[in-house]
């Protein structure tokens, strides 16, 4: 963050707040992304849901923008995620994966984990509803 962003955990974190406020003028139905959240720390993913659901945010996108993950591993930060962000259950949860490294495992899906988006050859496609054939 301090690298890329310039900006020290803190200040990340008012940013985000000010973002989902901010277009919480425009639209009732905020989605906050999380970059890189792969490669970010868990407790501070936590910290930073907590606040933006806290300031609006109704779904939560959790990002594996640069592929790194393998599904098992993607699976479980998902579920620890879910179970350690206080209002988890008053917002829809979304991922972002990359397609060889998509599918979660049946036993990491969840009722909350309502969309995962698999980038194919600058495809988009959209899978709604979990569970996700294997």
């Amino acid at each position: 963050m301090e690298n890329k962003l310039r900006m020290s955990e803190d200040e990340v974190l008012d940013r985000a707040v000010q973002a989902v406020k901010w277009s919480l003028e425009y639209t009732d139905d905020v989605e906050f992304s999380a970059e890189d959240a792969v490669r970010s720390e868990i407790n501070f993913l936590v910290k930073v849901f907590n606040a933006v659901i806290k300031a609006g945010a109704k779904t939560i996108n959790v990002p594996d923008t640069v592929g790194y993950s393998i599904p098992g591993v993607w699976g479980e930060r998902m579920k620890t995620l879910i179970h350690e962000v206080e209002h988890a259950s008053k917002v829809v949860w979304s991922t972002h994966c990359l397609p060889h490294l998509s599918i979660l495992p049946n036993k990491y899906q969840s009722d909350l984990l309502k969309n995962v988006f698999i980038s194919m050859n600058n495809i988009l496609q959209i899978l709604n509803n979990i569970p996700i054939m294997q």
